[in-house]
């Protein structure tokens, strides 16, 4: 065997390992992707510098709302996992989007995501009232009518079917704006940075519902044919590309996703 017949051996030893430990069978459903946490300071530093690179592309800003869901004690939560309605388009396009458990290596984070249809029964109201009725629709029928089934599928073999029956909680409420940027490593692949600014509420009853605003830094690997031994061969470039951010700010590398980094204190104090 050659040396580039070995390292495709490998690579694809790498990619079965993968699907393996996230429990998924799509190898286009795994996202690979390095995250900080950062100050205000080091939000604008990033900024700057993104702006004075030609190589990197600003490629859209975003504006969403996420209404995160779990059970009553937080299944969900203590799985690793997350789940969450996105809401684009000032309420006009609504998703149900899944990410499983992932694992770090290198600072670099592996898991799977998964999103739905648009749901059409979850949309702001045209009307004198411009609402969306939250309240008209549970989970299980957004999960039986507006989700395909390999994303059901990885849902029912992470979480299990008792948790997914008690999911009837959104205890977190964040809206956020993203910017993102494209930095093209190939035809085929890129990289895609983001910097996103974050308002997270934690909904209690009968209480003030505390907020957590903060500041995250987002780089993931991209493949324009979805083909995740091309990303798993980028990540040199990727940690390349890191190691000029390393200059600029602190190397404060989050595990975490949104969810688990905004509800680990208020869980916390729940348990205790």
């Amino acid at each position: 065997m050659n040396i580039k017949g070995f390292n495709d051996f490998m690579l694809n030893i790498t990619k079965s390992y993968i699907l393996d430990k996230l429990r998924v069978s799509d190898p286009k459903k795994v996202e690979i992707e390095l995250k900080r946490r950062i100050k205000e300071d080091e939000y604008l530093k990033i900024t700057k510098y993104f702006q004075k690179n030609s190589k990197v592309k600003q490629i859209k800003t975003n504006v969403f709302i996420d209404q995160f869901l779990d059970t009553g004690d937080f299944r969900i939560f203590h799985s690793g996992a997350s789940l969450r309605l996105r809401y684009k388009g000032n309420g006009k396009n609504v998703y149900l989007q899944y990410k499983g458990g992932g694992f770090v290596l290198n600072n670099v984070l592996f898991r799977s995501e998964f999103s739905s249809r648009k749901i059409s029964h979850l949309v702001k109201e045209e009307g004198h009232r411009d609402i969306i009725q939250f309240n008209e629709k549970s989970f299980m029928w957004i999960l039986n009518n507006a989700v395909e089934e390999d994303m059901r599928k990885a849902m029912y073999d992470h979480l299990g079917s008792r948790v997914i029956r008690n999911i009837k909680t959104g205890p977190v409420i964040c809206f956020y704006k993203k910017i993102k940027y494209e930095y093209n490593i190939d035809d085929d692949i890129y990289l895609e940075p983001s910097l996103d600014f974050l308002s997270a509420f934690h909904i209690k009853s009968n209480s003030f519902h505390p907020m957590s605003s903060l500041y995250e830094y987002e780089n993931e690997i991209k493949s324009r044919k979805n083909d995740l031994i091309l990303k798993l061969k980028s990540i040199s470039q990727l940690l390349d590309f890191e190691g000029v951010i390393n200059k600029m700010v602190r190397p404060d590398y989050e595990c975490n996703d949104k969810y688990h980094r905004i509800m680990s204190y208020f869980v916390k104090k729940a348990v205790h």
